[in-house]
């Protein structure tokens, strides 16, 4: 779990401002999707970390992460292990692992769940995710957030987020999605490019093969 606590250390780091609860409705909550709504794109790497209760370690991925606001648009290429896709294309969520994909439509509750998730976190509506006890600190480079998850109204296994934004773009920069028994899967995204024109096929399902 060592890089978790780390983000963790770094997000507790200098400059840590008293953690506070606060109102979904506050500005110190709006602020972020405020300010996400001139964000109409972007690009970025991302570090992915996902340790499981059943894991002795916690399993490390990389990848480019592409994302446009409208059509919500999202898609996180796995460059280790190489050829694994997480596709969001507004209504449908794409997951190919081992060269096999899997296209499921919002209809199913948990593929909606996790679609739904992303993209809020991503554009900093935390309203919309049904979510309680939210609190508020902030380190030297970022604004951090955690709330609690109603499994039932969340529709999936998730029962916590830890979310930073970046101070300077006020964008998200990493989220922690944090199960009951403590499994947890934490994205951290770097680099990015904001506002860039990304072509509609990175948005395109892989064929079934």
């Amino acid at each position: 779990m060592r890089n978790y606590f780390l983000v963790a250390a770094l997000l507790m780091s200098v400059h840590v401002f008293a953690q506070t609860s606060i109102d979904f409705s506050s500005d110190k909550a709006t602020k972020i999707a405020k300010a996400n709504e001139k964000v109409s794109s972007f690009t970025s790497t991302f570090t992915q970390t996902k340790k499981m209760s059943f894991m002795d370690a916690p399993a490390v991925s990389e990848g480019t992460c592409s994302y446009v606001r409208e059509g919500n648009k999202l898609c996180m290429k796995y460059t280790k292990p190489a050829g694994e896709l997480m596709l969001i294309n507004g209504q449908s969520i794409t997951i190919s692992r081992g060269g096999k994909a899997r296209t499921m439509s919002a209809k199913n509750n948990k593929a909606n769940a996790l679609a739904n998730m992303l993209l809020s976190c991503t554009k900093g509506e935390f309203a919309s995710l049904g979510a309680s006890d939210l609190t508020y600190n902030e380190t030297k480079a970022a604004f951090v957030y955690t709330m609690k998850v109603d499994i039932e109204v969340g529709k999936s296994n998730i029962s916590k987020l830890e979310l930073a934004y970046s101070k300077q773009d006020m964008t998200m920069v990493s989220l922690s999605m944090i199960e009951p028994d403590g499994s947890y899967t934490l994205y951290e995204l770097s680099g990015k490019q904001l506002n860039a024109k990304i072509d509609d096929s990175v948005f395109v399902a892989p064929k079934k093969k």
